[in-house]
């Protein structure tokens, strides 16, 4: 079972943390938002640590056009990255449905 943390950051944003244990890495997951508040004025972030191994390799592309990329190397990691980012979805969706 899935060890989720709730929290709250600065504006009014809520979030959720947890650890995605892969048999050969692990990351360290957060997500948080406002929930939908009209216009510009909502907040939301994601966020990702690996603590065991170091698969992953995030290039920045244009500083300008705020443009990144992800790089994963290995099959635990891939794996561990597609459960965090199912993670960041759902807490996200949750938190601009009013149920985060």
């Amino acid at each position: 079972m899935q060890d989720i943390r709730e929290f709250e950051l600065n504006h009014g944003i809520k979030g959720r943390s947890t650890t995605i244990h892969g048999y050969a890495n692990e990351l360290e997951v957060a997500a948080g938002t406002t929930g939908l508040v009209g216009g510009d004025g909502s907040l939301s972030f994601f966020g990702m640590k690996e603590t065991l191994c170091r698969g992953t390799t995030v290039v920045k592309v244009d500083d300008e056009a705020l443009e990144f990329s992800v790089e994963i190397g290995g099959d635990s990691e891939v794996q561990s990255m597609i459960k965090a980012l199912k993670f960041i979805v759902e807490t996200l969706e949750e938190g601009i449905a009013g149920k985060g």
